[in-house]
């Protein structure tokens, strides 16, 4: 099924979604399939179990958000968030977004320039430029599955959530104790249950960890110039940019366990 619109109300339908016009400040779309926009997006949420187009660009104010299970296409995101599965390809610049792939950011072009924000990349970057003259903070991590980092911060808090039953039952259970309520053989139940749960989740982010530390062969490929202000990170190493770098791929070198530079060569 398709759903044409020329409106900017909010719209969640089951199946494609084409808008043609804008998405406007404070609405939302979502699909079940794919979503193309004719125009530009605003503040506004864009969110599709498919793919995202937008023929125009995001112009997010700090709150528009475009997600998508597969790729986003769009021509230029200023502050705004972007979040894929897939890839994400801009045909311009992206200024001060926060952006997280599982697959690739590839910036075209000579106008493809990263600047600002905060970047999570799976599959690796390609920009012409990365950074500015300004040194505006651009902070950019690559090369591991993002997805499961979010993972692991998902189990991380819910171990937290236990800790803190299994202190408050503690506490029941020593009042429990000096009163000899009856209650005192559920608590420690209760407690038993809590703590193999407990475990049960701590293993489960060391399995996660495991997963989020595997080596994926992914590049940092800068056509032109990388700038100063840019923080890279992969793997824990964190490399920073002091000094003005020409046409230079930068990656993790498994067997040193180092970050790695070398200059783009044509082809």
């Amino acid at each position: 099924m398709l759903f044409r619109s020329t409106q900017t109300g909010n719209i969640k339908f089951s199946g494609s979604v084409i808008v043609n016009g804008n998405v406007l400040s404070g609405f939302m779309v979502m699909s079940t399939a794919n979503i193309g926009v004719a125009a530009s997006v605003e503040a506004a949420l864009v969110s599709a179990d498919g793919s995202v187009k937008i023929n125009e660009g995001v112009k997010g104010a700090g709150k528009g958000t475009v997600r998508a299970k597969k790729n986003i296409e769009a021509s230029f995101a200023e502050q705004a968030y972007l979040l894929a599965v897939g890839d994400i390809t801009i045909r311009n610049s992206a200024l001060r977004c926060v952006i997280k792939t599982n697959g690739k950011l590839r910036l075209l072009g000579d106008k493809g320039n990263l600047v600002g924000g905060t970047i999570r990349s799976k599959g690796g970057i390609e920009a012409h430029n990365i950074g500015s003259e300004s040194e505006i903070k651009t902070e950019i991590s690559f090369g591991q599955d993002y997805l499961v980092k979010d993972a692991i911060e998902v189990e991380e808090k819910e171990i937290d959530k236990l800790k803190a039953m299994i202190l408050q039952i503690d506490r029941n259970m020593r009042e429990a104790e000096q009163s000899r309520s009856s209650q005192l053989a559920k608590l420690r139940q209760d407690k038993v249950k809590i703590l193999k749960l407990l475990e049960h989740r701590s293993i489960r982010v060391i399995q996660l960890k495991e997963k989020f530390d595997a080596y994926i062969p992914a590049e940092l490929v800068v056509r032109n110039t990388l700038y100063p202000g840019v923080t890279i990170e992969t793997h824990n190493r964190v490399l920073e940019i002091r000094q003005k770098k020409q046409k230079v791929v930068i990656s993790f070198d498994p067997q040193s366990g180092k970050i790695i530079e070398k200059p783009l060569t044509k082809g």
